[in-house]
């Protein structure tokens, strides 16, 4: 089976999981409406019990339990881009946007994405999938 792999803004919370709360535990979807959705929580609850399942369209047990940082892969992103923009982003802002995300997708051949920070937009890429261990070790 593949690894989890998840997002480096939720990494230290998945680290907290691992290391306090006995790992994690990803649930599927019950639901045959919403068959691809799943859960994804602490093996334990706070009090050292295990943890229920997230809600009632999850099935009743988790189909993955995670114990180890190794086993958990994060996408860490590249900042490749910082635009000024105005307060309310003004059609000429975004099409300035869509500009720079183009160029970076032709540039990089990767999907771009960008996050709005006040006046500012920040455009991202993945640049790159390594061990959450991996990802802990690096941030320190």
């Amino acid at each position: 089976m593949d690894k989890p792999v998840i997002s480096s803004d939720k990494a230290h919370l998945v680290y907290q999981w691992i290391k306090e709360r006995g790992g994690v535990a990803v649930w599927r979807s019950a639901n045959p409406e919403n068959p691809t959705m799943s859960w994804t929580g602490p093996l334990l609850d706070k009090d050292g019990n295990e943890a229920s399942k997230p809600n009632s369209q999850a099935m009743g047990t988790p189909y993955l339990i995670i114990k180890e940082l190794s086993d958990v892969m994060v996408i860490v992103p590249k900042e490749v881009a910082r635009i000024k923009v105005s307060e309310r982003l003004s059609d000429e802002d975004t099409h300035k946007l869509n500009k720079v995300i183009n160029q970076t997708e032709k540039k990089y051949r990767k999907k771009a994405y960008y996050k709005i920070m006040g006046q500012e937009v920040n455009v991202y890429i993945n640049n790159r999938l390594i061990s959450l261990e991996h990802y802990i070790k690096e941030e320190k």
